[in-house]
């Protein structure tokens, strides 16, 4: 996040924190933050504050501006109202939910997908050595 720059769209950080929030329907990820330091008073932060450390989006502790990425979206990308302009985002113009759980909880739905996929590779990783291993010794016959 720290890497995150508004002003340069295509640079890798930027980019892929803008489809991760767009795809996913968040933004930012929960911290645990505390008043005083002291670990009786900690509370979980919404996951969009986090936004608030990045010095290219706030200048300073009384802003809490988000990417453009965190604007709700009505599909096909279009925004529904610019939650960038004013100097504090409104919880109901941006996604609220965690990056993290919304992460976790996609990979989770295409779990079994992803262990057919490797299923599938692995197979067919061990029939390639098969084959490898006996076009050696056809080789290795022709030869001796």
């Amino acid at each position: 996040m720290p890497r995150y720059d508004p002003e340069r769209a295509g640079a890798p950080a930027t980019s892929a924190w803008d489809r991760l929030q767009s795809g996913l329907e968040c933004c930012g990820v929960a911290t645990v933050a505390s008043d005083d330091g002291a670990a009786s008073a900690e509370t979980v932060a919404p996951a969009y504050a986090v936004w608030r450390n990045n010095l290219r989006l706030n200048s300073g502790a009384a802003d809490a501006r988000v990417p453009e990425s965190c604007c709700l979206s009505a599909g096909r990308g279009d925004r529904v109202a610019d939650c960038t302009s004013d100097p504090v985002a409104d919880p109901n113009l941006i996604w609220t939910a965690d990056c993290f759980d919304a992460w976790s909880t996609s990979l989770q739905s295409h779990a079994a997908a992803l262990c057919v996929a490797c299923a599938v590779f692995g197979g067919a990783l061990v029939v390639a050595a098969a084959l490898a291993i006996c076009l050696y010794h056809l080789a290795d016959d022709q030869d001796g």
